[in-house]
């Protein structure tokens, strides 16, 4: 697809990462799809890629939730999607 073309386009030592902020099941992945330096990765392990911090999706979420004026109803919906299409907070006790 477009992004193998991109990489091709861009030369060796390049990669690319389609990247899939609320996968269907909250697990952590990251595969190839199709070129060799073309990968498929859930959210929460794209986040950690770029910040290099484990639960950096849940950190933004956290701060979001607790910094932006919303309603309690749209705050439980959010809390719900994390809870149920997030891969769950790395913590010492889970590694």
């Amino acid at each position: 697809g477009d992004l193998d073309t991109a990489v091709r386009q861009k030369g060796q030592g390049w990669t690319a990462y389609l990247v899939i902020i609320v996968p269907k099941k909250p697990e952590r992945f990251k595969h190839h799809h199709g070129n060799r330096a073309v990968y498929e990765i859930d959210g929460a392990s794209f986040y950690e890629l770029v910040t290099g911090e484990t639960n950096a999706l849940h950190d933004l979420f956290e701060a979001l939730y607790e910094n932006l004026p919303i309603s309690e109803e749209v705050g439980t919906y959010c809390r719900q999607v994390m809870q149920s299409s997030i891969p769950p907070p790395i913590t010492l006790e889970s590694r």
